[in-house]
């Protein structure tokens, strides 16, 4: 093997070295974001539950769907009692589920379980819906409305 040839050789392997370093290092890194979308469940194809108010005042308690309607409870997170009146859930097209009724929830507890009945719209998917609390502050005697959002899978 002539000098030219083993300069010819080396010049070679050395290119192939630094293609395989570079590009390495890429899927190095597309292997390690890959597995961090992962981990955050990105691809995991479930719906993210989630609940979101305009204050701290009320929240949901555990709530889940139930043969098409939305069983629930509502967190009083005042130190006043409240009588809740209406809790309301909107989709794009308009009302989706509703409870209209009279239940008084002392500061710091949480409602007894409120069935809110499907309306006319048909939710189905992973869908986000605005959601309105009707409650009456009973220390002051005023009506308050909070407003918010809910995802779920329905």
């Amino acid at each position: 093997m002539t000098f030219e040839e083993l300069a010819s050789t080396a010049r070679k392997g050395q290119s192939a070295i630094e293609y395989l370093t570079t590009y390495g290092w890429a899927l190095l890194a597309i292997v390690i974001v890959g597995a961090v979308l992962m981990q955050m469940g990105i691809f995991s194809g479930q719906c993210p539950t989630s609940d979101t108010f305009t204050s701290s005042d009320v929240g949901f308690g555990d709530w889940a769907i139930s043969d098409g309607d939305i069983v629930m409870s509502v967190d009083n997170r005042q130190s006043s009692q409240i009588t809740l009146q209406n809790v309301t859930f909107y989709t794009d097209g308009g009302e989706a589920f509703s409870w209209t009724g009279s239940q008084s929830v002392a500061g710091g507890q949480t409602s007894d379980t409120i069935n809110a009945s499907a309306g006319s719209q048909d939710v189905s998917g992973c869908s986000t819906l605005d959601v309105l609390i009707h409650y009456e502050l009973e220390s002051l005697g005023e009506n308050v409305t909070e407003s918010g959002q809910a995802t779920r899978e329905f």
